[in-house]
């Protein structure tokens, strides 16, 4: 019985040894028992020293074959090669732009994007009472770039205070609010710009549209005045003003022009790219046909550069006084004569002729000359008095206000703007009161021959001379057949 017992409990040792050395056999061969610090060695433990204690041992005593069958294991240390990386080929990564309804699909780079010194344009319609200061307040800019706006406009001759209430001007500001660009339009074709800051000052110009250039022949009969006609024909109201001062000289039209006369009229007529008129260009040549006469007046420039006018002889029209000192067209009534005065309430002569028109419309010099009186008069109100030579002087009464820059001893020159009309002193409405003197002596300016001043001895070529005349002869019988025969002519 013990022998039994000792038998088994060897037999089971015997089992247990093997198998440990199976076990271990197998993790050593295939590498996976690794030390415990997580080196890549494997460990190659001495099998002798395992299987040497076995045998010793007095349990494996009792085997004698089992020593037999294990045999040192030869073991070989894993040899290991350093990983070769390597290096991961990277490729840029292409990027496609979002799609979007309303952006290109390709958006360009920009490493430099442009600073932005202004703000858009804005639109400001100007209010009753405005000025440059008022609106400069208004967008919070200085006080000091209003004056030197204001300044930079009347070197262009307007005020800064002739803003009209409902016109639309344009605005610029920089990024701290200040205005910087201003503009104003004049006309079609016609802008004021003002560009600057209150640091540096403001200047003004007026920049105008280049337009296309035609020459336009207008040509009509005359039933109530002459004025009507030409509008009637599409004559633009700068081109009449012209035709009364080349003509004036030799015909009053208030007095002279009948129902029935003719006119003819070839000018330049400018338009911009789009169609869109723009002020008249010179006028080439006209005719009046009153009363049977025909009076011509053709352009030709002179060698020396300058452009003149002559008659339907070849003779040179001259610089002849103008008969009015308004623009024609805006003149609504005249009247002169020994009268009975609406403010003293007694009959006093009138040496002169009230020409009726709007507060504030330009009233011009009638010929060259200088100064001699610029200021407040009496019952003249704001007046202005020139002398044109040894012989003529002309006075102009009642302004509401006199041009910037004239005071006595000033210069000035054939239809400059002396000043505006008003109705200060003793007037009971808006009238400019025209006076011309001949050596002290009052004369009707709408009734007398008006001097000429200076006279060159440039002629024009007979050919342009007669040319020319047979284009306006065949203009006036033109118009003359087509009014007997009831067609109205409007070109």
């Amino acid at each position: 019985m013990p022998f039994t017992r000792a038998f088994t409990i060897r037999r089971l040792l015997t089992v247990l040894l093997f198998a440990t050395v199976f076990v271990q056999s197998f993790l050593f061969g295939s590498g996976y028992y690794l030390s415990s610090r997580g080196s890549s060695e494997l460990v190659t433990g001495d099998i002798n020293a395992a299987t040497s204690s076995a045998v010793d041992s007095p349990r494996a005593a009792l085997r004698p074959d089992f020593v037999a069958e294990t045999q040192p294991l030869e073991t070989q240390p894993l040899e290991t090669q350093p990983l070769e990386t390597q290096p991961l080929e990277t490729q840029p990564l292409e990027t496609q732009p979002l799609a979007s309804n309303n952006a290109p699909s390709e958006l360009p780079l920009d490493s430099n994007p442009p600073q932005v010194e202004e703000s858009a344009p804005l639109t400001y319609v100007v209010q009753p009472g405005d000025t440059l200061s008022k609106i400069w307040s208004k967008y919070g800019s200085p006080y000091t770039g209003s004056l030197s706006a204001s300044a930079a406009l009347k070197e262009l001759g307007i005020a800064g205070t002739e803003l009209r209430a409902g016109e639309t001007i344009e605005l610029e500001q920089d990024l701290s609010g200040e205005i910087i660009v201003l503009k104003k339009k004049l006309r079609v074709g016609k802008t004021i710009e003002l560009r600057g800051s209150s640091t540096n000052g403001y200047a003004a110009k007026v920049v105008e549209i280049e337009g296309v250039e035609i020459e336009r022949t207008a040509s009509g009969a005359i039933t109530s005045s002459f004025a009507s006609a030409a509008l009637s024909a599409a004559v633009p109201y700068d081109v009449i003003d012209d035709l009364v001062d080349i003509f004036s000289p030799r015909l009053e039209f208030r007095r002279n022009i009948q129902p029935g006369d003719r006119f003819t009229v070839i000018y330049s007529e400018r338009r911009t790219p789009d169609g869109a008129l723009l002020e008249p260009g010179v006028i080439r040549a006209a005719s009046i046909e009153s009363n049977g006469v025909l009076l011509s007046a053709i352009r030709h420039i002179g060698n020396d550069g300058k452009a003149r006018f002559y008659d339907e002889r070849g003779e040179q029209l001259g610089n002849y006084f103008l008969r009015y000192p308004l623009k024609f067209t805006r003149i609504s009534s005249a009247f002169s004569s020994s009268r009975f005065h609406p403010v003293l309430g007694k009959h006093r002569p009138h040496n002169g002729v009230d020409f009726a028109a709007p507060t504030g419309t330009p009233v011009r010099a009638v010929a060259d000359g200088i100064i001699d009186v610029a200021g407040s008069r009496g019952g003249a109100g704001t007046m202005i008095s020139i002398r044109h030579n040894e012989r003529y002087t002309t006075a102009y009464m009642h302004l509401s206000r006199i041009s910037s820059g004239l005071r006595q001893g000033s210069r000035v020159k054939r239809g400059d703007v002396i000043g505006a009309v008003g109705m200060t002193g003793l007037a009971t409405g808006p009238h400019l009161h025209f006076s011309l003197f001949d050596r002290g002596t009052y004369v009707n300016p709408l009734q007398a021959s008006l001097p000429q001043v200076g006279e060159t001895k440039d002629r024009i070529p007979q050919t342009v001379l007669a040319s020319t005349l047979q284009t306006l002869r065949d203009c006036t019988s033109s118009v003359m057949m087509a009014s007997a025969a009831g067609i109205d002519l409007r070109s």
